[in-house]
């Protein structure tokens, strides 16, 4: 008898928050965005650590880890940001998918005009 593994998910942070509370306070996507723009980890909470380490390994998969909430919250949250906070959401995309290929895939196919010069 052979018992399949199961899947390997992500334990986000967030899981039990709901992430348009988030999205209403600015002052937290801003502390999210500081830490995952950081090179150092001083500046991030324990919740916002967990989430810069596995963003990486979440874009160049196209968060094949991720539960499909965690897919439409970090979607939400990268589409927020975008609008809202472009010049960061830049800076973000060229720490994380400087080649512009991950990110859109990552976000539901959705295409961002920071890519463009």
């Amino acid at each position: 008898m052979v018992a399949a593994a199961p899947e390997e998910k992500y334990q986000s942070p967030y899981e039990g928050t709901d992430v348009d509370t988030i999205l209403q306070n600015d002052g937290k996507v801003q502390a999210i965005l500081k830490c995952l723009l950081s090179d150092t980890d001083d500046v991030c909470s324990k919740e916002d650590k967990q989430s810069k380490d596995m963003l990486p390994e979440a874009l160049a998969t196209q968060c094949a880890k991720c539960t499909e909430k965690q897919k439409q919250g970090m979607a939400k949250f990268f589409a927020h940001v975008s609008s809202k906070f472009p010049d960061m959401f830049k800076q973000l995309a060229a720490k994380y998918d400087p080649t512009g290929e991950n990110l859109p895939k990552f976000t539901t196919g959705r295409s961002f005009a920071v890519y463009s010069t």
